[in-house]
Formats: structure tokens, sequence, C-alpha cells
């Protein structure tokens, strides 16, 4: 195809310059030799202002030819080989109009409206193997991608479970050390009525706009803690955390387990569960699981002059009873498509590409079947069974459909299907979340727990995001729902 637009616009640039030379030069003779040699059946005896229109003609064929060719080239548009091939089948037939012997006309229709016919017979067509064929008729180096992946880098977090407290269920510390997220604690506090309140220390960054846990933000404080420890031990949690909330009242937590029997697991935390909007499809994968013991831990919660009773959590670890605090180290939590406006647009792209922390992988058909991020030892990625297709090359009005799943490390936590639909230079783009989490390595009476609680298991697929990308300006809209 490729080939096709180069020489249709070697045949435009040579039009636009000999009939230029024509139609400046007036020479009736010289214009009919010229049409001779060109077409060599041309009529040597046609009238001056015949020989005038046929110059102009061809003069604005050329024009057409060389622009809409160079935007092909250009723009990276699948629908301008329409323009470009219907116009070269009209210049057939405008050509064919000039010559005197039949089977000549007739060669001539053939050879111009034949490419142009078959482009149309192809993409009516388009379905399983021939539909990747059209696809993938690329005439550019540019690769338009249009999912983005990103990571909240919390080092340890904890969720303690109170009961019969009339303000709040939960209290979640979670502590950070990273470049772009600071370092220090930031506190969650699960309201009654859903909402959450946080607060975090002054190195912390917490950006409130793109907060989407429970049924949203409740208050929000940079303040001091003090004390402020948060460790992770061989012998369990070590925390001791205090600061004022907003009502001016002390918040303290601590807690201190004694414990020499810890055999930690992985697990997906539902924390997505519970969001009502949902921002981003957020996967908390804790490689390093467990429950607070109750024997040998000292426990205590308050809020001002109000304590919190921590909650018991009826299935044992390890033969010990245990509070329904859980808490977790080595954490990879992964963001499936949070808040953006712009494309991935690779140059280049052919194998391995790398586009700041980004990476890719393109099979020999130029389409993604691997897209991750590097976090530690850790890799988060989306694999396309069969690839992902550049969005440049779909075709218009035809929906493409495709798998895709989710992986930590080359554990599968979760997948699902996309589909894209070309209109124009939007793309309509559906990632539908259908595969739910399959937990493994767990304890017999986890793997129960998980069972009969279903949503443990299951609230991925409550997941569906819908978006519109630009082709013109390389922009994309979308956003989450519950299903």
């Amino acid at each position: 195809m490729i080939i096709l637009i180069y020489i249709i616009i070697s045949l435009g640039l040579f039009e636009i310059g000999s009939n230029l030379y024509h139609l400046l030069k007036g020479n009736k003779e010289t214009i009919a030799l010229s049409a001779k040699r060109q077409h060599q059946e041309l009529s040597m005896k046609l009238e001056s202002h015949h020989f005038f229109i046929k110059v102009v003609i061809m003069f604005v064929f050329g024009i057409l030819f060389t622009g809409s060719g160079l935007l092909a080239l250009i723009n990276a548009n699948f629908h301008f080989f329409y323009v470009v091939l219907g116009l070269f089948a009209l210049y057939g037939v405008v050509q064919a109009l000039y010559y005197r012997r039949p089977y000549k006309v007739w060669m001539s229709l053939i050879v111009y409206i034949t490419p142009f016919i078959l482009l149309l017979f192809l993409s009516k067509n388009a379905h399983g193997t021939t539909k990747e064929f059209v696809i993938n008729q690329t005439i550019h180096e540019n690769f338009v991608f249009p999912f983005i992946l990103a990571v909240e880098p919390i080092k340890r977090l904890l969720v303690v479970s109170f009961k019969g407290d009339p303000e709040y269920e939960m209290i979640e510390p979670q502590y950070y050390d990273d470049l772009c997220f600071g370092k220090g604690l930031r506190v969650l506090m699960y309201r009654t009525d859903k909402k959450i309140d946080v607060y975090y220390q002054p190195d912390v960054f917490f950006d409130s706009t793109t907060f989407a846990v429970g049924k949203g933000l409740g208050i929000a404080s940079k303040v001091q803690m003090s004390p402020d420890r948060f460790e992770i031990l061989k012998t369990g949690v070590d925390v001791d955390i205090a600061f004022t909330d907003y009502k001016g009242r002390r918040i303290e937590l601590l807690i201190k387990e004694n414990s020499v029997n810890h055999d930690r697991l992985p697990f997906l935390a539902p924390v997505g569960n519970d969001m009502e909007k949902p921002s981003k499809l957020l996967l908390a994968y804790m490689q390093e699981f467990d429950f607070v013991n109750r024997e040998g831990t000292i426990i205590h919660a308050q809020v001002g002059d109000r304590k919190l009773t921590p909650s018991k959590f009826a299935i044992k670890r390890n033969g010990q009873k245990t509070y329904f605090a859980r808490y977790a180290s080595k954490l990879t939590i992964g963001e499936i498509n949070p808040p953006n406006t712009a494309l991935f647009v690779l140059e280049n792209a052919q194998g391995n590409i790398k586009t700041g922390i980004h990476n890719f992988s393109l099979n020999k058909e130029q389409m993604v079947t691997n897209y991750w991020l590097d976090y530690g030892p850790d890799r988060i990625d989306i694999k396309f069974e069969n690839g992902f297709p550049n969005l440049l090359s779909l075709p218009q009005n035809q929906q493409m459909k495709g798998t895709w799943i989710y992986s930590v490390s080359g554990t599968v936590l979760t997948g699902g299907e996309y589909s894209l639909l070309r209109k124009g230079d939007l793309v309509l783009i559906e990632m539908d979340v259908t595969k739910k989490w399959e937990p493994k390595d767990l304890p017999l009476s986890l793997r129960a727990f998980t069972y009969f609680v279903r949503s443990f298991r299951v609230w991925p697929t409550t997941y569906k995001w819908s978006g519109r990308a630009n082709l013109m300006d390389m922009s994309i809209q979308g956003s989450w729902i519950r299903k």
C-alpha cells in the first residue's frame, strides 16, 4: 500500500510539472506530443480548447494526487487511502476518454480502478484474518496506545477494624518512602458514613482530587505526628502513632505484637470493593500479608476521651486467635487507567520500547503484546494474548475486540476484554474487567473464607472503563464505573 501511495505522489508531481510547463509555454503542438509520449494513443488532432481543458484537468489531478498522498503519509490516517485511490480511479476514467481504441479504454479503466475496488472489498469484508491484514497495512512508524499503568508506592500498611464505635469503623496507617510521594505517614480513618478522613505528615504528598476510597474524602489535614513509629518486624506489628484531629482531639493508635509464628501470605486487598465512584482500578497486591495475633499483643486505640474496641476475627492463623487487624509489607499497588488526558505516541514502534517508566513489547505484526512497569524487584503488566492494535491503523466503523490480563511478577490477578470502534478521528474504547481473582497459596481456612465471602474474589469484575481517544490532538478522556 505504501508503494502505491509513493507512486501516486510521483505521478502527481509529474503531472504538476509537465502540465504547468505546457500552460506557461502555450504551445499546442508540444502539448500534443507530450501527451503522446505519456499515453502513446492520444489524438494529435484535438482542438486548441480541448488541449487547454486537458492540461488544466491533469494539473488539478496532479495537485490532488500529491496533496492526498502526503496527507496519507504524514497523518497516517487510513481513510486517506480511499481518497487517494478514488482519485486514482477517477484519473483513469478521464484518461480513458481520450483513447480512440476500445481495448485501450478497458485496459486503462482496469489498471486505474482495480486498486480502489480492491480496497473497498477488503474493508467491507474485513473480519477474522482479513481484518488483521487491513489493520496491519501501516504506513507510519508511530504507534498510539490508550491505556496507562501507575504504581502507588506504599511500603507498608495496617488496617485495624473496630466494633461499636459511633464515628469510626477502621484506622489505616500507611508508610511511604518515595521520591515523588515523600517519606512519612498517612493515616486513613474510615467513618461510619463511609467517608474517609485523611491525616498526613508534612513531608508526604497527598492529592485530594484523585482520592476515591469509599464514598469519597471527608476531611484532609496535614498534621504533625508524634510518636510516628510504624514497623513490621519478625515478631509482628510495632505501631505507635499519635496526632491531633481537625476537632482538636488526640488520636492514638498503639499495637505491639510479640509473636514468633508468622508465615505471611499473598493476598489481593479488596480496597476497590468499597469505592463508590472510582477514578482508577486499584489493585493492592500484598505479597507478605498477615493478621495480628491476640495472644501476647498490646493494642490500644483512642479518639479523644473515647476508647475504641478492636474487632476479633473468627478464623485462626497458625492455630492462634487473631484480631481483625491485618497488615502487609512488600506491597505492589498497581493502578489501571488513573485520570489521564494524553495518549501514548510511540515513535519508531518496533520490538521493545521504553518511554520514561513505561515499557512496551510489539510483535512482528506491530501489535502490543505486553505493557509493563518495573517497581523495584517486581513488575506489573498488562498482556494482550492476540496483540493490541495501533489506534491509527483501525478501520473505520468496525468494532475490534480482544482480551487482556493483569499480573504482578507473573501472578495473574485479574483480566477481561476490550473493544475499539473508530469513527473518523475518534476511537471509542471500553475495558471491561471480567476475570475474578483466584487466590493461591492460602491455607484452607482462608481459602474457604474467600470462597464463601465472594466479594473478596469477584470485586474486580464490578469495574468497567469507557473512554474516547482523539487522534487529531492525541488526547483521551475516560472514566471508571461500577457495574
